[in-house]
């Protein structure tokens, strides 16, 4: 338990010293914030959200605007973040709350009969993976992100159902459709190891008419079944009517440039060679796909045969444990495979989307350490020697303890926190912020975010996060920043009295008219640091409305 309590510490340490240094959403976000702020309103939203991903996936002339398939990321941040009173920084605890649900799932899951294993292996290498996470990996919102602690509890999830335990049904259930929900990414990661265990759970019953018999008697089976539905039923409903956001996925899938099979060997043997890449720090999301050297590419080949060394070892044992652990990671690992041979061309700019490949790596590690370490505790004792290998288990235990807990130590209180550029971006929010405190009047309701440049509907997100609590709605004007953002809010009627503009330019020169006659704020923002000239020049421009018209984003 002490293991636990040290892992489950580090995101909420550095959680609390992001919300000290004034952490804000910003962009994706600060999307994300204001659809969980419509969960219990009557615009609920159905789907998840937008995916650039799949945008660029799509290589036709008009790609579908698309989201991820559910809103289940939005459910599982709405509770603190609406009993804090809509503070932002809440989405961090949120975030850290949705990391403990998934670690005490897989505890929970290792302790259940009927053969219930130490989890303690697992919880260092998730512990060194934690100590490695970047900041923004590890407790923002960001829908890539807070879906890795879901994939490992599904995998965990799967091996246990294949285990014979019943009980994993509902977790691999609820952890795969958050994780689906929140990112397509995972779909087909997650398809083959839960496909494997179920196939496995049914085939412990004999016939598939005695399997489905005991399907229909197992209790956890109907709390499975009353899970999907509840999680998959909004986007049902959007599907049937509303913007048919599941057909879109398809289509758009279905318009993209595949990479092949031959580079994601490449990707595959950079997340499981030396070192792992679950113990490695991804620097920048374009560290985690390249093509590959050839030696990279032997290995998954070399993966591949020692795992099935092990399962062909423990299976002479009768360790149904180690096998099974085996099985579910050599189909985590195809399921990777298979997604990365399926990865679109353009996506290499959305590599954020497939750190999933960090905990796949972690499992399959996992699983080539557990199996090894039950063969060598059976081999001690059937030489009689069970004290002296139990002495060195116990030590090299104690050592790996040791530094896991002054790996996540360092990294929850001394650890970098989010990128210079980053805090430029939220230091301009809360600037821009402050500058507009004194003219804003407290009975406007009409705010307008107007500009053709992802930044600007960054900036306008990040500033209605702050700005909603407080009565004001808005809408987006310009039809480029919306799709590319995937978000708008529709005028409600109210009348309004004021209309903030803001527009940026890439560009180094100040324009001749700078500061506008009627700005209110000023803030330069440095979008490359490394070339001092190229900066986004933000401006507010407040003015009185004679009448508020009808408009939408």
């Amino acid at each position: 338990m002490a293991l636990v309590a040290v892992v489950a510490l580090v995101p909420l340490v550095v959680a609390v010293r992001a919300g000290q240094q004034g952490w804000t959403p910003t962009s994706d976000l600060a999307l994300t914030a204001l659809w969980t702020r419509d969960v219990f309103s009557n615009e609920t939203p159905l789907v998840g959200p937008f995916s650039a991903t799949l945008q660029m996936a799509n290589e036709s002339d008009a790609p579908e605007t698309v989201n991820h398939p559910g809103p289940s990321l939005y459910w599982a941040l709405v509770l603190p973040y609406m009993i804090t009173g809509w503070s932002p920084k809440a989405l961090l605890f949120g975030r850290v709350l949705v990391d403990w649900a998934c670690l005490g799932g897989i505890v929970w899951l290792c302790r259940r009969r009927p053969r219930p294993t130490d989890p303690t292996i697992l919880l260092l290498i998730v512990g060194f993976m934690y100590a490695r996470w970047e900041a923004d990996t590890l407790v923002t919102p960001w829908n890539p992100f807070a879906a890795l602690p879901a994939y490992l509890l599904a995998l965990v999830a799967s091996w246990r159902l294949a285990t014979g335990c019943a009980g994993a049904l509902p977790v691999l259930v609820a952890a795969s459709s958050f994780a689906v929900q929140a990112h397509f990414g995972y779909a087909i990661p997650l398809l083959f190891p839960a496909l494997t265990a179920t196939i496995s759970f049914l085939a412990q019953s004999g016939s598939p008419r005695d399997a489905l018999e005991r399907l229909r008697r197992l209790d956890s089976f109907w709390v499975a079944v009353a899970i999907a539905l509840v999680m998959w039923l909004p986007p049902l409903i959007d599907q049937v009517a509303g913007s048919g956001n599941l057909a879109a996925i398809v289509s758009n899938s279905a318009g993209a440039t595949f990479d092949g099979p031959i580079p994601a060997l490449g990707n595959v043997g950079r997340a499981l060679g030396l070192p792992p890449l679950w113990s490695r720090t991804v620097e920048g999301s374009f560290d985690l796909l390249s093509r590959g050297s050839i030696s990279e590419k032997v290995v998954p080949f070399l993966v591949v045969a020692s795992m099935a060394a092990l399962m062909r070892a423990t299976a002479r044992k009768g360790d149904r444990d180690a096998l099974t652990l085996l099985l579910i990671a050599m189909a985590a690992l195809a399921g990777g495979y298979v997604a990365l041979s399926l990865l679109p061309r353009a996506s290499v700019f959305a590599a954020h989307a497939f750190r999933w490949l960090q905990p796949l790596s972690a499992f399959v590690w996992f699983a080539l350490a557990f199996a090894l370490c039950r063969l060598l505790h059976s081999s001690a004792r059937r030489a009689q020697t069970r004290s002296r290998s139990a002495h060195m288990v116990q030590v090299a235990s104690t050592f790996a303890t040791a530094v896991v807990v002054v790996a996540c130590a360092s990294r929850a209180v001394f650890g970098p926190l989010f990128e210079p550029e980053e805090n430029a971006f939220v230091a301009a929010v809360h600037e821009l912020r402050r500058q507009l405190e004194p003219v804003l009047d407290p009975d406007a309701t009409y705010l307008t975010i107007s500009g053709g440049d992802a930044f600007i509907a960054g900036l306008g997100s990040a500033l209605a996060v702050q700005l909603e609590p407080e009565g004001y709605s808005f809408v987006f004007d310009d039809d480029r920043a919306v799709p590319l953002q995937g978000w708008s809010r529709k005028w409600d009627g109210t009348n309004a009295e004021y209309s903030l503009t803001i527009m940026a330019r890439w560009d180094s020169a100040v324009p001749a008219s700078w500061p506008p006659e009627r700005a209110v704020a000023s803030v330069v923002l440095e979008a490359d640091r490394e070339d001092p000239k190229d900066k986004l020049l933000v401006w507010a421009e407040i003015g009185r409305l004679a009448q508020a018209e009808d408009s939408s984003g």
